[in-house]
């Protein structure tokens, strides 16, 4: 019986450990399509890459503190975080290459900074420390790192909120993050490793708070969104108010769709569109309401829009003629 009990205590702890690695996998695996459209248009646009080098030093800790000259038997640990340090720097290396040189530079620093701080992490846990002293050192560093994690669901599950919209809160990756915290939870509690559980459990909480609010706005999201989606054909010009951008000269605009949701309305142009620039592509309008009226008798819609971005405003003007 005392083996059995055994043998089913270790199966399920190294069940919880897989399935972590597994639910992580898919997190690591996430801004793929962001990178694709990075190197098909040859340049990072406006996206950031400090979540990444910061995802990378976290993976980085977390993989040292898995390792058996830190830790004994959370090799589990050590693999999900080895796989995820990959990504990461495929992915900062991707925005080093396809970066403007101001950020090639500033992120080429960040890199090294980050190595140097692992290098130094690792010297002195090796040099000034026992195993045991090690690896309560090296578990307090991973459960900062992880804990400082969670200030990107917080500020999303802040952003729903504030929106009202789940648009920046993709459910699957919300399922995903809720599922590996809950994972690794389970593996850290089977194994009474307060450097595992105690952050894994702090992430559990709050995936099911993310979970409740997207649960919560999405139902909103559904109830709002039965107004019709309304296309239309237009040319316009656009042109810019603020002093840090050159005027948008759109040539040919033949089609847009015009997407009317928690009044927050989003312009997304089609690919035949010729424009000598490119709009953003989460363009949030004032709205305006056209819906008040007839739709039958709208013919031209003259629609002032303040788009606000990057600390400049735009004002763009629509000449607007319905299908």
């Amino acid at each position: 019986m005392v083996s059995s009990a055994a043998s089913f205590y270790g199966i399920g702890t190294y069940a919880a450990g897989i399935a972590g690695n597994l639910f992580a996998f898919v997190l690591f695996v996430s801004p793929i399509p962001t990178f694709k459209r990075i190197v098909r248009n040859k340049s990072i646009e406006q996206f950031s890459g400090l979540p990444y080098v910061y995802s990378l030093l976290n993976c980085l800790i977390c993989m040292w503190y898995g390792l058996p000259c830190v830790s004994y038997g959370v090799i589990l640990v050590a693999t999900v975080n080895s796989i995820g340090a990959a990504f990461q720097l495929v992915y900062v290396t991707l925005f080093i290459i396809y970066a403007d040189t101001t950020r090639r530079m500033k992120m080429s620093g960040l890199l090294i900074a980050v190595f140097c701080v692992f290098s130094l992490i690792i010297y002195v846990s090796l040099e000034l420390f026992d195993h045991q002293a090690r690896q309560t050192l090296v578990g307090y560093l991973s459960v900062a790192s992880l804990i400082s994690m969670f200030a990107s669901p917080l500020f999303i599950i802040h952003l729903v909120i504030q929106t009202r919209s789940v648009e920046f809160m993709p459910f699957y990756l919300s399922l995903a993050t809720f599922l590996m915290s809950v994972s690794f939870f389970a593996y850290g509690m089977l194994l009474h490793d307060f450097f595992i559980y105690i952050p894994n459990g702090i992430g559990t909480v709050l995936g099911v708070i993310q979970l409740l609010v997207y649960a919560y706005y999405s139902r909103k999201s559904r109830e709002e969104s039965r107004l019709p989606l309304l296309r239309f054909s237009t040319r316009a010009i656009l042109k810019a108010s603020s002093s840090l951008y050159a005027p948008l000269r759109w040539q040919s605009i033949t089609s847009f769709q015009w997407i009317m949701e928690h009044q927050l309305f989003q312009l997304h142009p089609t690919r035949n569109c010729k424009c000598q620039n490119q709009m953003p592509q989460d363009v949030k309008f004032v709205p305006y309401p056209f819906s008040m009226l007839p739709h039958a008798t709208l013919r031209y819609l003259f629609i002032n829009i303040i788009l606000s971005a990057f600390g400049g405003e735009r004002f763009v003007a629509l000449d607007v003629t319905f299908d």
